[in-house]
């Protein structure tokens, strides 16, 4: 679509378009009908599929987070399979980048090469196959294992076991399994905690305390994540609750409070500049919980009993 467009620019020419637009058109068409171009499109994008479900699942709450950390490892050995048969899935894939080169009248070629070159990647190979399997797919795919275990450390790994505490979850364990994984954090927490060694007997009782409650109002009081947990954790429990302020720092686990500094960035921009912190403060709690529908008259006829004026207030979407 982008390529007809440019092409019709191109076409139409000085009498319909200005100077700077027909440059740019030409520039931008030269940019994305480049064999460089297309092959990094077509092979980063098959290699982001292998990790689509596992960022999904990282982003969900504490009971999608459990089950997502059992497939890092899973993830990461498919990628390690991918690595060893790169040749035929770089095959498959450079069909596609043939395809849409063809689509784009571009004919797949190298890039120029030069005998000595210490300033860009120079890559040594025979055909346009060969080339974008070392330049492109090798590095991408050693580059995405090397990162996901290095993000997703043994470490982790222990440490996202404490989502036992949360009542949801720990309901649906046995005592026992919920003991052997708290038994693996004290190990590793063992100086943060109030009194260690008390951690299973205070798990004890913070799950009898969630099996009543499930009794007397139903399955829908049960915290499903560690910041509905956290404010549950009394001084009766100091341990359970010195094992939640951790899990809400760790950064896997982090995303809910990330989304807030990335919901900042579209509000308060350069054109926004000057702000009080009530106005910014409601702008961005609309901005992170869109999904709440807004009685836009109730709001007006709040704003209205606070700041009563002599002048009438209308509600200018349902007047007529």
């Amino acid at each position: 679509m982008l390529v007809v467009c440019f092409n019709a620019i191109l076409d139409e020419g000085p009498q319909a378009w200005s100077r700077d637009s027909i440059t740019d058109a030409n520039g931008l068409l030269t940019a994305i009908t480049n064999t460089d171009f297309i092959a990094a499109l077509v092979i980063v994008n098959k290699c982001l599929h292998y990790v689509r479900g596992i960022t999904s699942s990282l982003q969900a709450e504490a009971k999608d987070l459990i089950a997502a950390m059992h497939d890092v490892s899973s993830v990461t050995t498919t990628l390690a399979e991918v690595r060893r048969n790169v040749d035929n899935y770089h095959g498959e894939w450079f069909e596609v980048v043939k395809s849409v080169c063809e689509a784009v009248h571009v004919t797949p070629s190298l890039p120029r090469l030069c005998g000595r070159q210490t300033q860009r990647n120079n890559v040594q190979a025979d055909t346009p196959v060969q080339y974008y399997r070392r330049a492109l797919t090798v590095p991408i795919l050693d580059h995405m294992v090397s990162e996901i275990e290095a993000r997703f450390t043994p470490h982790h790994s222990t440490a996202l076991q404490g989502f036992c505490a949360i009542p949801a979850l720990l309901l649906k364990m046995s005592m026992d399994a919920a003991k052997s994984q708290v038994q693996e954090l004290v190990k590793l927490y063992d100086d943060d905690f109030v009194s260690g060694r008390s951690m299973e007997a205070e798990l004890h009782c913070w799950r009898v305390k969630w099996v009543k409650a499930k009794a007397e109002h139903g399955e829908a009081s049960l915290p499903t994540s560690v910041s509905a947990a956290l404010p549950h954790a009394s001084q009766m429990f100091p341990n359970i609750r010195c094992l939640l302020q951790l899990l809400a720092t760790l950064p896997v686990t982090s995303c809910s409070s990330e989304r807030s500094f990335s919901a900042l960035k579209l509000v308060k921009d350069r054109q926004r500049s000057v702000m009080k912190n009530s106005r910014l403060s409601g702008l961005t709690l609309l901005q992170v919980h869109h999904d709440i529908p807004v009685d836009v008259g109730a709001v007006i006829d709040e704003f209205a009993r606070r700041h009563p004026r002599r002048m009438q207030l209308v509600n200018v979407l349902h007047s007529e």
